[in-house]
C-alpha cells in the first residue's frame, strides 16, 4: 500500500455518527459538525467540494477520499485493510461484506 492510503488507514478509526441528523448543512444555522456530516454522507456523490466549505478539514478529507484515483489494486487493498480493521473489532463477515462490499468468501479468507 502506497504512502498517503497507508497513513490515513492506520489512523482510522470507526466513529459512528448519525448522518442523516445533519439536515442544516451549509446553512446559516449549519455548525462545522454538521457540515462534516454531511460532507461525510455524500462524499460518495460529490465530485467538487460543496459551496460554502471552507473548513480546512473538509477540504482534506474530500481530496483524500477522491476515489475516483484509485487504482483498482489500491481499492481492493483498501477494502480489504478496512475488512481486516473490522475483523479485529469483532465484527461479523457478513456485516463486513455488507459494509464493505466484498463477498463473505473474501472476507473470510482475510481472517
Amino acid at each position: 500500500m502506497t504512502g498517503l492510503y497507508s497513513i490515513l488507514l492506520s489512523l482510522s478509526q470507526f466513529i459512528f455518527l448519525e448522518l442523516l441528523n445533519c439536515r442544516n448543512a451549509f446553512t446559516p444555522k449549519a455548525t462545522a459538525l454538521d457540515n462534516l456530516c454531511y460532507v461525510l454522507h455524500n462524499i460518495q456523490d460529490m465530485d467538487k467540494i460543496p459551496d460554502g466549505a471552507d473548513s480546512e478539514l473538509i477540504s482534506l478529507l474530500f481530496n483524500s477520499a477522491d476515489i475516483r484515483t484509485f487504482t483498482p489494486e489500491e481499492k481492493a487493498e483498501t477494502q480489504q485493510a478496512i475488512a481486516r480493521r473490522m475483523l479485529s473489532e469483532g465484527l461479523s463477515a457478513d456485516l463486513i461484506s455488507r459494509m464493505t462490499g466484498l463477498a463473505q468468501e473474501q472476507v473470510r479468507l482475510l481472517m
